[in-house]
């Protein structure tokens, strides 16, 4: 047979010849159909795998070639964590707290277990080894895409505790919310896993955190169930996300109905125009992302803002929205970061509240807060800052 008769790809045609000229393609390139094509198949696979284990050997050589030589700067360790590699810097150049500020991390929407959470994970590493950090605060959606069944769901250990199994990270105090992902099967189990996990908190399904800083005023953080208040506004015949997966007993009528009394009893005794006080939950109060709004959504949206702006709240953080957002209305600053994980949403053109606006990266934000001032400095997978904003403290009598 010659070139005109091989019809299987040009790959296999350039090394197709006459017989007649005493040459012959080499046995590997063979047509399968010459011949047994099941020797042809065990060539390849051997071929494949002997692939493999070069790239394997170069991987492994310049893993060594690292560990002994790290560019030349001592002291510089390697840790393997989950197939991660982590260059862990004992050198790498602490930068002081602002004035004294107390510094922390706020993630959303991360629980994906994917590569972008894990490039997430390595950019709030690098970001902890440079930063005195005093705690996390998780914006909800821990568990794609359909929460936990029980306290010992393997995903706590393969989409939070490995994830983030770090020094830097897992010695600091974890503040977890609940979205409607994680609402999808059971709520409860992510409380009962204050026991498990020293670093995860979770004391109830909404609770509140206190912090003194070093000026002696406080910092108030009230951790909110967007969905449990979401069913606390619900009436009959409205759509609702994940209507079918949710339990009365975690998202109800009558259960939602309390959760927003306690809100506001909780935001009355917090609201003394003096201290930070910042309210925690999934869904946004305000957000310019491009996504439906449903007419639970917007009840649900209003009625917030009207309690918020009706306390010295100084800003309300969330997820949901898969959008890096720093916004502004009637006082209030409202943070949209969901951007730990998950596919990015789109934003809307004609943003008028919006102090800053990225949905092309994922991240995480970095935030330092004295008595005077909050700054807001969202960073991406590489701990590289994307955007900055300062939000000033406003007194009240």
């Amino acid at each position: 047979r010659g070139v005109v008769g091989d019809v299987r790809g040009t790959a296999v045609a350039m090394w197709t010849t006459s017989h007649c000229s005493g040459w012959r393609r080499p046995v590997l390139f063979r047509n399968p159909g010459d011949g047994n094509r099941r020797k042809w198949t065990m060539r390849f696979c051997v071929a494949c795998l002997l692939g493999s284990l070069m790239i394997s050997a170069i991987i492994f050589a310049w893993g060594d070639a690292a560990r002994k030589s790290n560019t030349g700067r001592p002291g510089r360790k390697v840790q393997v964590v989950d197939q991660k590699l982590y260059l862990l810097d004992p050198h790498a150049p602490l930068r002081s707290k602002p004035d004294g500020a107390m510094q922390f991390l706020s993630i959303g929407d991360q629980g994906t277990g994917g590569f972008d959470q894990m490039r997430v994970a390595d950019g709030m590493t690098k970001v902890a080894q440079r930063h005195n950090l005093s705690f996390v605060l998780g914006l909800g959606d821990n568990f794609y895409d359909r929460g936990i069944f029980d306290e010992d769901d393997p995903m706590f250990q393969q989409r939070f505790e490995y994830m983030y199994n770090i020094p830097e990270l897992e010695s600091l105090p974890w503040y977890m919310s609940l979205g409607d992902h994680d609402h999808r099967r059971n709520v409860s189990a992510q409380v009962k896993h204050n026991s498990k996990a020293s670093n995860w908190h979770m004391d109830g399904q909404y609770y509140t955190v206190q912090k003194t800083l070093a000026c002696g005023k406080k910092l108030h953080v009230v951790v909110t169930d967007s969905v449990l208040l979401e069913g606390g506004v619900y009436e009959e015949g409205l759509d609702r996300r994940f209507m079918r997966d949710y339990k009365e007993s975690q998202s109800g009528k009558e259960l939602g109905l309390q959760h927003w009394k306690w809100l506001r009893n909780t935001l009355a005794n917090l609201s003394n125009g003096q201290d930070w006080l910042i309210v925690v939950g999934h869904r946004p109060a305000l957000s310019r992302c491009q996504r439906k709004v449903s007419p639970l959504d917007v009840i649900f949206r209003n009625k917030m803002r009207k309690l918020l702006e009706g306390n010295s709240v100084d800003l309300y953080m969330n997820g949901h929205d898969h959008t890096a957002q720093i916004l502004h209305k009637n006082r209030i600053h409202y943070i949209v970061n969901g951007i730990g994980g998950h596919n990015l949403h789109k934003l809307q053109e004609n943003s008028p509240e919006a102090l800053y606006k990225n949905a092309s990266f994922h991240g995480f934000a970095l935030h330092s807060v004295d008595c005077n001032s909050m700054t807001i400095m969202f960073c991406n997978g590489d701990g590289m800052e994307q955007g900055k904003r300062v939000i000033v403290k406003r007194l009240s009598s």
